[in-house]
């Protein structure tokens, strides 16, 4: 029995269409790869805003630099103060005392992720939210 081997023209379809498949795939992982960013910038933001009630709670007053909670140990980690979209730290409004509930404090740095599409974003009252709508 004679054993057929593959041409090197079935070859290179094989390749191409293996080429044009992930050429189609590609957009939709770009899309999944963002929205895990912004999930894990989410996640950190709720740890943020448990820490900023505690410290509030403990000193009555918001904390100057959100590198403080770190400092004083209400945050473990400190890459939590880092969006994962920008490897840089999210930018914080210390908020007055008698600022209205819905007060953007903190956000994503250089707001917003992916070419203006959303980022995650704190808000006084404790929300964490992905805004899309900002610009």
């Amino acid at each position: 029995m004679k054993r057929r081997a593959f041409t090197l023209i079935e070859l290179l379809v094989v390749i191409a269409i293996i080429g044009i498949l992930t050429y189609a795939v590609q957009p939709a992982l770009m899309a999944a790869n963002e929205h895990a960013r912004l999930t894990v910038c989410r996640a950190r933001l709720m740890e943020i805003s448990f820490a900023l009630r505690l410290y509030m709670s403990d000193w009555d007053a918001a904390p100057m630099t959100l590198d403080s909670l770190h400092a004083l140990g209400y945050i473990d980690n400190d890459m939590v103060l880092e969006c994962a979209y920008a490897h840089a730290p999210f930018d914080y409004q210390r908020p007055d005392p008698d600022a209205p509930k819905d007060t953007v404090i903190a956000s994503c740095p250089n707001h917003p992720h992916a070419r203006g599409r959303s980022a995650a974003v704190l808000y006084l009252n404790g929300k964490v939210i992905l805004d899309r709508t900002r610009e």
